[in-house]
């Protein structure tokens, strides 16, 4: 088992405006936190509005042309960007319009060097 296998995007869904996966920390003894990430969008859904993390805003910089790229400096400030260890957490994406069911790419950078992907 390797160094970031704990560590995992998992079960994929939308509603309405949004999309979202869990976030999960396995078992590990330490938090994880996101440091950076890159989501990949189809172009009809006009703009992504903001980014949650279970229901917070961490990124709140709308964006009209895919993809978006959320780094450190550009977090929303004093926003947990956190996963507890043995925890879980919807990372949410809001469009300007009805979320396709498919067309995204997420990479999701974590604090620890980890690269997490997911492909819908």
């Amino acid at each position: 088992m390797g160094f970031c296998a704990p560590y995992s995007l998992t079960e994929f869904r939308r509603d309405g405006q949004q999309i979202w996966w869990h976030l999960n920390n396995g078992d590990t003894g330490s938090d994880i936190e996101i440091k950076e990430l890159v989501i990949d969008w189809p172009n009809s859904l006009d703009e992504l509005v903001k980014i949650e993390l279970d229901g917070n805003a961490i990124y709140d910089r709308v964006d009209h042309s895919p993809p978006t790229y959320g780094e450190t400096w550009e977090w929303k400030e004093g926003e947990d960007r956190t996963v507890s260890s043995g925890g879980s957490k919807h990372l949410t994406f809001q469009f300007g319009k009805n979320a396709l069911p498919t067309g995204y790419n997420l990479e999701v950078t974590l604090q620890c060097g980890c690269v997490l992907t997911a492909n819908q």
